[in-house]
């Protein structure tokens, strides 16, 4: 938890914390379309979770600014998207994540665009899908016309089961 504060610092330096409305509303989509599809399925929403976002925008703007879209990064101590995550301050000890990328369509086809491939995709869909996970944040990042989508997972730790870390 000490590190969660220079850590949203140094993504509020790099200009990851603040989101124009079309990004936020395109973010809130895809929360929209993937609670939609965990509902049809039986499964509850997820809850939309403030630092997954700060997280996820931090990613997704690294892959913009450095010109790559893996789920590992390049910078060190942020490599995982566990990583990540337990640096912003994130308590959970399971996670997942999804991303796509987008070349020159508009942000408004873009939440149907993501939800839809990542339930195309098995290891995406189960992900979106897990009974697990309780938490996500979405983060947009655009350069010129490339669009990098950040979907983050998390679990909330059970209070009454022994850490594990």
């Amino acid at each position: 938890m000490r590190t969660a504060l220079p850590f949203c610092l140094w993504l509020a330096c790099s200009g990851v914390l603040f989101a124009d409305p079309v990004q936020e509303a395109v973010e809130a989509q895809i929360v929209v379309l993937t609670n939609r599809e965990r509902v049809k399925l039986g499964l509850p929403p997820l809850e939309a979770d403030g630092t997954l976002v700060v997280v996820s925008r931090g990613h997704s703007q690294e892959m913009a600014r450095l010109n790559y879209f893996e789920h590992e990064s390049p910078t060190p101590g942020l490599k995982e998207p566990w990583d990540r995550a337990n640096r912003a301050g994130v308590d959970s000890d399971e996670f997942g994540e999804n991303l796509f990328f987008s070349e020159g369509h508009s942000a408004t086809k873009l939440a149907n665009m993501a939800v839809s491939a990542w339930m195309k995709s098995p290891g995406h869909r189960a992900n979106l899908l897990s009974p697990n996970f309780t938490r996500v944040g979405i983060g947009l990042a655009s350069f010129k016309k490339q669009i990098y989508v950040t979907q983050m997972f998390s679990a909330t730790l059970d209070p009454y089961l022994p850490a594990t870390k």
